[in-house]
């Protein structure tokens, strides 16, 4: 089924020459990135802090100049968790970059209920394997009868679909009022889909 949740992983990194002065570049731009999503509409409920990080740089990239090397002792990281309806997953992408974020490290596509879709992924199988029961038993002239017993060897999937899907894209309706400017990203929003096996016991009349 179509998406109505996008879940945006955003982040900052930077580095620093001294432990304080990453940690507090890392702490002002991450402060200007919250207050660009704000300032867009959303409610703080929908941010959550994914991981918060502070550490020497142990292994500089071989292609750094020397500058470069003494300029980047620590490093910094910060990344987040964004939960907004499709229709605002474009322009929270550009808020987050317009406030100073440098990494969208993934987009996952779900829905509101996801124990609604799983239920009803379990009642299509059980009625899937109740029809290929029927075809099983029709050469022995018998029916099947009640459902007997029944297990589900999949858990549910409640983080969706991850990645930038293909599929319809996504409308700029809802909440997205608060936006003024069109998006300078695209977002193809993947369909949700469920696959399950169930293990099903019929009685034989």
């Amino acid at each position: 089924m179509e998406p109505d949740i996008a879940v945006i992983e955003i982040g900052y990194h930077n580095y620093a020459p001294t432990k304080d002065a990453a940690y507090q570049a890392s702490g002002q731009v991450s402060a200007k990135i919250i207050q660009s999503l704000l300032d867009a509409g959303l409610s703080k409920d929908t941010i959550e802090t994914q991981a918060v990080s502070l550490q020497t740089v142990f292994q500089p990239d071989r292609d750094w100049t020397a500058d470069e090397r003494r300029e980047r002792q620590f490093q910094a990281n910060q990344t987040w968790i964004i939960r907004v309806p499709v229709a605002d997953a474009e322009k929270v992408v550009d808020s987050a970059i317009a406030g100073g974020a440098n990494a969208i490290s993934s987009v996952d596509w779900t829905v509101a209920d996801p124990a609604s879709l799983d239920a009803r992924v379990n009642e299509a199988a059980v009625a899937k394997a109740r029809t290929l029961a029927e075809t099983m038993v029709q050469k022995l002239g018998a029916k099947v009868g009640e459902l007997l017993y029944a297990s589900n060897s999949n858990p549910p999937d409640a983080g969706g679909n991850r990645g930038f899907g293909t599929g319809s894209g996504s409308g700029m309706g809802g909440s997205a009022g608060h936006f003024s400017t069109e998006p300078v990203i695209r977002l193809f929003p993947r369909k949700v889909r469920r696959n399950v096996t169930v293990y099903a016991v019929f009685a034989l009349d």
